[in-house]
């Protein structure tokens, strides 16, 4: 798929979708540290530590998903045979006037 749609799916995965998996990727390793803090903060606390329990339980599961995430949407695309780094070719003038083709 090398059209307007291709390069579209291409684009929208690359700007919005790629960045926004890895916010959520930050934002689930942040959980994780602070139910850590919490559950070290609050050793003398059982519900203190209770949810510091669970924030890094959800960390985990959160850090997992959006690890698994980001594969699963290449091979996805992949299958489809969109490319998320297309560049165009690129004319290159040597000096002696030849031209030559390069694809990056």
């Amino acid at each position: 798929m090398t059209g307007t749609v291709g390069k579209f799916i291409s684009n929208f995965v690359d700007v919005i979708l790629q960045p926004i998996a890895e916010l959520l990727l930050v934002v689930a390793v942040v959980v994780f540290l602070w139910g850590i803090f919490e559950f070290i903060k609050g050793a003398d606390n059982e519900t203190t530590r209770e949810e510091g329990k669970s924030h890094m339980l959800w960390g985990l599961v959160g850090i997992f998903i959006m690890i698994s995430a980001i594969p699963i949407i290449n091979v996805a695309l992949k299958t489809f045979g969109i490319s998320t780094k297309e560049v165009e070719k690129t004319n290159l003038k040597l000096e002696k006037g030849t031209d030559i083709n390069v694809k990056l």
